[in-house]
């Protein structure tokens, strides 16, 4: 992929979104024969299974509980019957727990699974039903989000900014959600405001979603309610970033990140939240870009959770050409998919099939010291002085150079002219002192 870096350092890879939205719409994905749901999804612990072989569930039946504190609950994708739980093919990990159901092909629902008659609850309990309901961040390896929310507990939280600005290459599936569900949006910002007693609530929009800030802001005018900040912030990678968004949409903000103050909600997990309060709804599907150059519809999909990577490609046609690499995530931030069995997991937003052109290796070189790293970091750490240290042993330095700031945004990696692994290294550090 190509890219340039503006008098700013600004890293503006190409953005590549257009081949996703060639098909302006959801459309629902197939729900395969067999779904392969994972029991950790997320940064934390795995859940506890509550079925066995030859149970039968429904869409949105609970099938494991949540195993402690940074734990969420795992339901269904569909109806019909629990197979084998064993060990699977994982997205992230390689391999992982995970229940296997065979569906009857009638995606019943379950009878738990409908409005709630009483939407005005205390905090206690909207974590808990959050956290029954399986929201997690929808953005990678996401953590619970119970967990984010309990940090306001007893804080008087200045915002929470729902992100929409989706600045990863290739990824539309956030941009297509708010196309077609503005007035839930503005619906879950609603409830945000009323539960978190919140004196602010903003949604993040890309300068190349101009047309979502417009419709968003009209219906705003039409339903004459003003609670809702709609900002546009720029559009390059990695602006979406959590630290970055904060210090663009409320300059002046000098507290600390990790104590509640201010809580960035991707724009998917705060509609899975809605969903989950009003209707009882757990978190089992969700839209997926699933794009690149080797396909020959790329599609944003409806996709259950735990279908496979493969199931997945066969709704946009298969490949047009074998790929080199395919990603969970985008080509910045995003993983390598080595076994396509690997099953969709709730922090999945896209499944990109990258061509050998734009995967090609190339050796690996000494660093030249041109400072594009330094340049191109969203957080001004020196990754260059980083991964040095981590390569000659010299970690007594490492604490000096800040690794712990790192967002894992892939810029250092992406800009390198001599191809050295420098978001590699840089996770070695952050793994090498308690952070």
């Amino acid at each position: 992929m190509e890219f340039r870096i503006s008098n700013q350092m600004l890293v503006f890879p190409s953005p590549r979104k257009e081949m996703s939205l060639l098909n302006p719409k959801i459309k629902k994905a197939k729900i395969p024969s067999v779904l392969t749901i994972p029991l950790l999804q997320h940064r934390g612990q795995a859940a506890v299974p509550v079925v066995k072989p030859g149970d039968r569930v429904f869409a949105g039946t609970k099938i494991a509980e949540p195993a402690g504190a940074a734990s969420v609950a795992v339901h269904a994708s569909t109806s019909g019957t629990v197979k084998e739980i064993g060990e699977f093919p994982h997205p992230v990990l390689g391999r992982g727990t995970a229940i296997v159901i065979e569906s009857d092909e009638k995606d019943t629902p379950d009878p738990a699974v409908g409005p709630r008659e009483n939407t005005d609850l205390s905090f206690e309990e909207f974590l808990s039903a959050v956290r029954d309901a399986g929201i997690t961040g929808m953005a990678g390896f996401g953590v619970p989000a119970h967990l984010r929310l309990e940090t306001l507990k007893g804080k008087n939280p200045q915002a929470v900014i729902l992100n929409g600005v989706e600045s990863e290459p290739y990824l539309t599936s956030d941009y297509i959600l708010m196309m077609e569900n503005i007035l839930e949006i503005v619906e879950a910002a609603k409830f945000f405001k009323r539960i978190l007693r919140l004196p602010k609530i903003c949604l993040a929009v890309g300068e190349d979603k101009l047309e979502v800030l417009e419709i968003v802001r009209s219906k705003l005018f039409s339903l004459s309610e003003d609670f809702l900040e709609v900002v546009c912030v720029p559009a390059h990678y990695p602006q979406g970033e959590e630290s970055l968004l904060i210090r663009k949409i409320l300059p002046g903000f000098r507290g600390d990140l990790q104590a509640g103050e201010v809580l960035v909600f991707n724009i998917a997990t705060a509609l899975a939240i809605l969903e989950a309060i009003k209707f009882r709804k757990p978190l089992y599907e969700r839209i997926v870009t699933v794009t690149g150059e080797c396909l020959p519809e790329p599609k944003n999909l409806l996709v259950k959770i735990g279908t496979s990577f493969n199931d997945a490609i066969r709704n946009c046609k298969g490949f047009l050409r074998k790929p080199d690499r395919v990603l969970m995530g985008g080509p910045m931030s995003g993983v390598c998919v080595e076994d396509w069995n690997a099953p969709v997991i709730k922090g999945t937003q896209a499944i990109v099939a990258l061509p050998p052109e734009d995967t090609k290796p190339r050796k690996v070189l000494p660093c030249i010291r041109c400072g594009l790293c330094l340049q191109a970091c969203p957080v001004w750490i020196n990754p260059c002085l980083i991964a040095l240290a981590v390569e000659t042993g010299n970690f007594d330095s490492l604490k000096a150079f800040h690794p712990e700031r790192c967002v894992e945004c892939g810029n250092c990696s992406y800009v390198c002219p001599s191809m050295r692994p420098m978001l590699q290294r840089v996770l070695e550090a952050k793994g090498l002192f308690p952070i």
